[in-house]
């Protein structure tokens, strides 16, 4: 339940309405003329993730295309696809697929390792809790005037698998050699009215969390993964996604880059 004054000066009645706001998705990235996977997402993900009812379920990867499991066309490209590859590749979501995140278009895919998707899954997985730890603060307490959220994005580094030079013949040159994940806890106010200018008000006036509310509950923590932990700002990444503001305090604000081996 997510609870606010809405257009009737009431409480609202218990249902699913604050789940993921404001995704906005950055251009195909290209190589060699050839499109191959996302470069940027963003979003804002409510409380409402957390409830029963709260996430999708329809959305896993769906789209093909050149390069991914059709031939390349052309000369000089590379001489299988990667459903054909030694290394076991996933078109990994940006914004994942329960929480709303396309699987049927690659501005919301990239090409990550079978290893370094079960490490994005790990992230995915630290967030749920987190929101389920907003939930309950939401639900909890007498009503808050805000909502505790989760800013998340996630960029394609520049860098490619590949090792340099990256021709146009070498199928590594498509895949990104790491993303980074960005998350951040926000407050979202709300104000009375109907529920979409509520959650749209929230959204544009969210705040950073230097720390967490007193009575906010727990979550568990995350830690990076070893195998990670020595590669953090290692590389350069795409431009235009949204500025993030540097991560708080508050145990919670993370960077992590999550990289194909």
């Amino acid at each position: 339940m997510t609870r606010w004054i809405n257009q009737y000066g009431s409480v609202s009645p218990d249902q699913t309405v604050f789940t993921m706001a404001a995704d906005q998705y950055g251009p195909i990235y290209a190589a060699h003329g050839k499109s191959m996977g996302a470069t940027w997402a963003h979003c804002i993900l409510g409380p409402d993730i957390a409830a029963p009812g709260g996430i999708q379920v329809n959305n896993q990867p769906s789209i093909g295309g050149e390069g991914w499991n059709t031939p390349w066309i052309g000369m000089g490209f590379p001489g299988h696809t990667f459903v054909e590859d030694v290394v076991s590749w996933k078109r990994a979501h940006l914004i994942n697929g329960e929480w709303g995140g396309s699987g049927s278009q690659w501005n919301n895919l990239t090409i990550l390792s079978s290893q370094a998707n079960s490490w994005h899954t790990g992230i995915e997985n630290h967030i749920r809790n987190f929101l389920n730890a907003c939930r309950n603060f939401d639900l909890h307490n007498p009503m808050p005037n805000y909502w505790v959220g989760v800013e998340y994005q996630v960029v394609r580094s520049t860098d490619t698998y590949a090792i340099p030079p990256a021709n146009m013949n070498d199928l590594y040159t498509y895949v990104p050699s790491h993303i980074v994940v960005r998350w951040r806890a926000v407050s979202l106010p709300k104000i009375a009215g109907a529920i979409h200018i509520v959650i749209a008000n929230a959204v544009a006036n969210r705040v950073a969390l230097a720390a967490l509310p007193v009575n906010f509950g727990g979550f568990p923590p995350y830690n990076v993964p070893g195998a990670l932990a020595a590669h953090q700002h290692t590389g350069n990444y795409m431009a235009g996604a949204p500025a993030m503001h540097a991560p708080n305090a508050n145990n919670f604000d993370q960077d992590v880059e999550i990289h194909n081996v």
